[in-house]
């Protein structure tokens, strides 16, 4: 039996449900909670206001994966060529640095094991002096908080540099995976020069949760 409200069919007599022109927060909550749709979720950005040594992007839980926009980030250096790499922490938030990044370079058929991701490549990343270059990462991260599955991802960036007084842009990309299952809490995204900082004119991050 049909149901309508006002004269209008609601839920079919094939059960299916139509006409609905409204639906409240705490319904959209509970549907995304029981895991229909495979939802994106916005959950926010953080701005980098000072000099920092790195930036850790926390997983929150009751998601599946993660998509991360790190926009126009800037290092502290003179010399503006730098690159970024990542590294997790794990789920007791201490940094995983032993040798058990695996990832392969787009254009790349062997695979590199290192104790980073972009261990000896990456995205070029500008000195602050310089507003010109920017550089734009997109990183896509699967199943971290789940300690029986190899947290795996993506990485792709484009970042600019001056060389003397030539304009440079360059792009990279990644697939990468953990050597073995384990529990990550955050991505660490720092410069590969223990000289250089993020610098404070970084614009920052976005993260949204995929259900």
């Amino acid at each position: 039996m049909a149901i309508q409200v006002n004269g209008t069919s609601v839920i079919t007599n094939g059960r299916g449900l139509v006409n609905v022109t409204a639906i409240d927060a705490s319904t959209v909550g509970a549907i995304e909670a029981a895991g229909v749709g495979g939802s994106t979720v916005f959950l926010g950005t953080t701005a980098i206001t000072s000099d920092v040594d790195y930036i850790d992007v926390n997983f929150a839980a009751g998601y599946r994966a993660y998509r991360i926009h790190v926009e126009d980030l800037r290092q502290t250096a003179p010399s503006d060529v730098k690159k970024l790499r990542g590294r997790f922490t794990d789920s007791s938030n201490n940094v995983v640095s032993t040798e058990t990044y695996i990832y392969l370079q787009a254009g790349n058929t062997s695979a590199t094991r290192e104790t980073s991701l972009w261990h000896n490549s990456g995205v070029y990343v500008p000195a602050a002096v310089d507003s010109t270059y920017q550089t734009s990462n997109v990183i896509i991260v699967y199943d971290p908080l789940d300690s029986s599955i190899c947290t795996s991802g993506q990485w792709h960036g484009i970042g600019g540099y001056k060389e003397t007084y030539t304009q440079n842009y360059t792009g990279n990309g990644m697939f990468f995976s953990m050597e073995r299952p384990a529990q990550h809490n955050a991505l660490r995204i720092y410069i590969n020069d223990p000289t250089a900082r993020i610098d404070s004119t970084s614009s920052g991050y976005s993260v949204w949760g995929i259900k």
